[in-house]
């Protein structure tokens, strides 16, 4: 994984993420730390292990399945996430051998992640939308997520009528 992109995850510990492709990932964590050991990565690149704890109790749609006779390796057992899995990413952390370890959560279907689909790429924006919008999903215990998935350009008042839109009426227990 990129450097660049390892920061950014830092910067996203306790955040949803819904993921944009579907995953391929080894149950073997032995099997996958040793091809890992094998890896000299360039100077911008570092060795990652992603353990994602996905509980079929807490899930209640079907967002993973298990794939191993069907798999790349047959021999190999496999879980395949589907796109738009939600998971949480709960803790980075480096193991004995410079391994980053990325640990993740599958969330179940309670969790509540905002769409926008209008708000346009941004590294083309004048204005990058991510972090303008990023400001109002900082609060305490937030329940929601961000993804970005349009290249449209980005109209303000769009982006402010999502917000209105999405934002859920406050529970009794929160007045």
């Amino acid at each position: 994984m990129l450097i660049g992109e390892l920061n950014n995850l830092k910067k996203s510990i306790n955040e949803l993420i819904s993921m944009n492709t579907f995953l391929s990932a080894s149950i073997d964590r032995q099997h996958v730390l040793t091809d890992l050991s094998n890896i000299n990565p360039a100077d911008d690149l570092q060795r990652v292990l992603f353990e994602i704890n996905a509980d079929p109790r807490v899930v209640t749609t079907k967002p993973f399945a298990k794939i191993t006779p069907h798999g790349a390796v047959g021999t190999e057992a496999e879980v395949f996430f589907m796109l738009g899995s939600i998971i949480r990413l709960t803790s980075i952390r480096r193991d004995e051998d410079q391994i980053c370890i990325i640990q993740m959560v599958l969330c179940g279907g309670d969790e509540h992640v905002i769409v926008f689909d209008e708000i346009g790429l941004a590294e083309l924006s004048p204005h990058n939308p991510l972090e303008v919008l990023h400001a109002e999903f900082q609060i305490e215990n937030c329940q929601y997520g961000f993804v970005g998935i349009s290249n449209w350009r980005v109209d303000a008042s769009k982006m402010n009528r999502a917000l209105y839109l999405l934002t859920p009426d406050p529970d009794v227990k929160d007045l």
